[in-house]
């Protein structure tokens, strides 16, 4: 599939490879939901096995900030 840097719509598909348990594995995922700046649903369309994954976006805040430079800080 080749590389894009456009805003993805819902049907757009994207390739991911990732390695686990000494085997790499290539995922196909499907944008099912796109709300721009809300949240984003994709789930697989092609793959070893069926995901979905959801996330939430959102701007940080001060107190994301402040728990970030926490964690990094530990390191």
């Amino acid at each position: 599939m080749p590389r894009t840097r456009t805003t993805p719509r819902a049907g757009t598909r994207t390739s991911r490879l990732s390695s686990g348990r000494r085997r790499l594995l290539r995922y196909t995922y499907e944008v099912r939901a796109l709300v721009q700046g809300e949240r984003l649903v994709m789930s697989t369309s092609q793959g070893p096995f069926p995901m979905e994954m959801a996330r939430a976006l959102r701007r940080a805040n001060e107190k994301d900030l402040r728990r970030l430079k926490a964690l990094l800080e530990r390191s």
